[in-house]
């Protein structure tokens, strides 16, 4: 395929439902794939993902986000268990992408927060398959999360009254996992930063850290938020994407 990049609304089939996704395809393809996971109350059409979605997918790479079961646009319903529920998700997602005409080389993962520590447990399953992972604001230790209070309300609209995060509840067993980048703000309000060292020291080489000292957990400073996604873009390249 040659000419502009362009995005198409897909939706994915996984054991949940029909997860909506939206795909940024590079002006050439097949291409390496980045998979673009989001946190607990967020959805595939956060600014980040979109500003991330456009500017890897002029690297010449595709990019695809999509939304859990129970966010933005999909139409699945997810589990009562938080963390089995959307590593399902996220299994679906790539066994869909590794089938794709478009899809071809290196595959990726960039998470923001509960995406992030979905991403980590994903590449822990699947050394062989996930060759990099970025990870924004993510947590170690589930239990240890301070709750954005303002957007508890719409926990319900997400998951089953009851719902209970599931196993596992940290990233104690990392050991498999390789060409991770962790980078977190020291002001984050929802995730400790000291996490950020739980779970670098944990991963295997090649692998990076990075504070951002007055960031916040949604990188919502322009300049943090460009920082971060130019030292993304730079982590996936120096791993041959």
């Amino acid at each position: 395929m040659q000419g502009e990049s362009l995005v198409e609304n897909i939706f994915i089939d996984s054991p949940n439902g029909m997860l909506a996704a939206a795909l940024h395809l590079p002006p050439s393809t097949p291409a390496p794939v980045i998979i673009c996971c989001h946190g607990l109350l967020s959805s595939k059409n956060g600014s980040k993902f979109v500003a991330l979605g456009e500017a890897f997918s002029s690297a010449g790479w595709a990019v695809l986000r999509f939304d859990f079961a129970g966010c933005g646009d999909s139409l699945a319903v997810p589990l009562r268990q938080l963390v089995p529920s959307r590593l399902a998700d996220l299994q679906a997602v790539i066994g869909f992408t590794l089938n794709a005409s478009w899809s071809k080389g290196p595959l990726g993962l960039m998470g923001s927060s509960m995406g992030g520590y979905i991403s980590l447990l994903t590449a822990a399953d699947l050394p062989e398959v996930i060759k990099g992972v970025v990870c924004w604001a993510t947590p170690y230790d589930l239990t240890e999360i301070h709750p954005d209070e303002t957007r508890l309300d719409h926990l319900v609209k997400f998951f089953p009254r009851g719902f209970e995060l599931g196993e596992p509840s940290t990233l104690k067993d990392l050991s498999a996992v390789s060409g991770a980048f962790i980078l977190h703000g020291q002001m984050d309000e929802i995730v400790p930063w000291q996490h950020a060292f739980q779970i670098f020291e944990r991963l295997k080489e090649p692998r990076r850290n990075c504070l951002m000292s007055t960031a916040e957990h949604r990188f919502l400073d322009p300049q943090w938020r460009g920082l971060a996604m130019r030292m993304s873009r730079s982590w996936f390249e120096s791993l041959g994407f």
